[in-house]
């Protein structure tokens, strides 16, 4: 059966968003990747930003994915709460936790992160990516304790997140459909064609599980 459902992606929840996007720019002895603000959102949390703690900015003249000015180290991504507070979580450990020493790279450009009620539990999660190559990113979703803290939701049997035909560092093309699975598209090169795969989050076992997986609509 195909997923029809897809396209009809719905806003499980109303809330009105002000995003400030900035280039990256120094934010005191760190990087400022990024900082984007919610308007009275459903979780303590006013913002999110990116910092890079350590690490070097590259010029690349090189073609290819890298070319131009890149920002490649060690990352936090912050909670900034209403109360003043930022809650800061180790960005690399969350992109990469078997190799959390590895480094981030991040393109100097303008981008923000997208949020959606991806588990159905009725607060925001995003979603964040690293080159994966050519024809797309690996991806993972990331939600926020009631205390700040950044975790990831992880999808079963996928240790490196899930692999979408995008490259934008937070992707559009992960949606939550009208019958609230996860799915996104990815390109199958050994067949020449793009596959869709929606996912659905399964609260006892923590973690995303397949729920159905097809030819995508051309």
């Amino acid at each position: 059966m195909k997923l029809i459902n897809y396209f009809l992606a719905r806003l499980s929840i109303t809330v009105s968003v002000l995003f400030l996007m900035f280039q990256p720019q120094a934010y005191g002895n760190e990087i400022l990747v990024f900082t984007e603000t919610f308007i009275d959102p459903p979780l303590p949390i006013v913002a999110v930003s990116i910092i890079m703690t350590s690490g070097d900015i590259i010029e690349d003249d090189i073609p290819g994915p890298f070319m131009g000015t890149r920002y490649e180290g060690t990352f936090e991504i912050n909670a900034h709460l209403a109360d003043g507070g930022v809650i800061a979580t180790p960005l690399n450990r969350i992109m990469n936790p078997e190799y959390p020493k590895d480094p981030l790279i991040f393109m100097k450009d303008e981008w923000f992160l997208r949020f959606a009620d991806f588990n159905g539990d009725g607060k925001l999660e995003t979603n964040l990516g690293q080159h994966g190559g050519s024809n797309g990113s690996f991806y993972r979703i990331i939600g926020f304790l009631p205390s700040g803290e950044a975790e990831e939701l992880p999808f079963r049997d996928r240790p490196r997140g899930i692999f979408v035909a995008d490259h934008e560092y937070s992707s559009g093309n992960i949606r939550v459909s009208a019958s609230g699975e996860t799915c996104f598209d990815w390109y199958d090169n050994t067949r020449g064609i793009m596959i869709r795969e929606c996912w659905k989050w399964d609260p006892g076992a923590k973690c995303f599980v397949m729920a159905g997986k097809e030819e995508a609509d051309s």
